[in-house]
């Protein structure tokens, strides 16, 4: 997962427009958070943007041992079963 996120990330996350999110983060008044300038691409930090929010983002990757793959833990569960289902097109 990046550590960055771009303006459009940004600016969905946030319920705003694409040009009022860029004017925000030309002028810095974005809660504070760190603008990576990169030629004309303007960057955020993930990590404050999401903790300004109040967004938990989580692990950045599953741990196997914790996953639950259903009621009795035995394996993925499916609401259709297609073992066994013969489709003719003749």
């Amino acid at each position: 997962m990046s550590a960055t996120l771009t303006i459009p990330e940004v600016a969905a996350l946030l319920g705003v427009s694409r040009n009022s999110c860029y004017e925000a983060a030309r002028s810095g008044s974005i809660a504070g958070v760190p603008v990576i300038s990169v030629g004309r691409r303007l960057l955020l930090a993930r990590k404050p943007i999401l903790d300004v929010l109040g967004i938990d983002e989580g692990p950045a990757e599953a741990d196997p041992s914790t996953v639950s793959f259903g009621p009795d833990d035995t394996g993925p569960t499916s609401r259709h079963s297609h073992a066994g289902t013969r489709h003719d097109t003749d």
